[in-house]
């Protein structure tokens, strides 16, 4: 018999598996740069994550309308630079430390 989750569940056992596995992996450093937005680099990112979800075949005028994109301010335009960054520190780190273990 097939139990259906929520989605609540479905988040909670992707996070398990996600903490349980010490890989690092695009998922966990995905994760860990989205845990670092703020509130408005959400908005922004719904924007993107709305555009790429757009189906090249439709129309511009059968595509889904989504509010005016604003230009970004110089202040989340630096925000939005040093995440990006920082996860390409963490990457590294991640790739070094994967690295030293790989030559033990």
């Amino acid at each position: 018999m097939f139990v259906q989750r929520t989605r609540d569940d479905e988040l909670s056992a992707f996070m398990n598996e996600l903490l349980s596995d010490e890989t690092p992996d695009f998922r966990r450093r995905l994760i860990t740069a989205l845990s670092r937005l703020k509130p408005e680099q959400w908005d922004a990112l719904e924007a993107v994550a709305l555009e790429l979800m757009k189906d090249p075949a439709l129309s511009s005028s059968a595509r889904v309308s989504t509010q005016p994109e604003k230009p970004l301010t110089r202040a989340e335009k630096v925000e939005l630079y040093n995440q990006q960054l920082l996860f390409e520190e963490e990457r590294e780190k991640q790739a070094s430390s994967a690295n030293e273990s790989d030559a033990v």
